[in-house]
């Protein structure tokens, strides 16, 4: 069985991720675009290093 995601479905899973171990707003993250949740995902890694 073969599962793939396009890269918009692993950012937006990524950002998901990060947005919930950074506590952000789960109403607010409705209107994020791509950046936003590249800047999340920055965020949350540099929270774990």
């Amino acid at each position: 069985m073969e599962f793939t995601l396009t890269a918009t479905e692993v950012l937006d899973k990524a950002a998901a991720l990060a947005a919930d171990a950074l506590g952000l707003d789960a109403e607010a993250r409705g209107a994020w675009g791509n950046v936003e949740k590249a800047r999340a995902v920055e965020r949350w890694f540099k929270m774990c290093s």
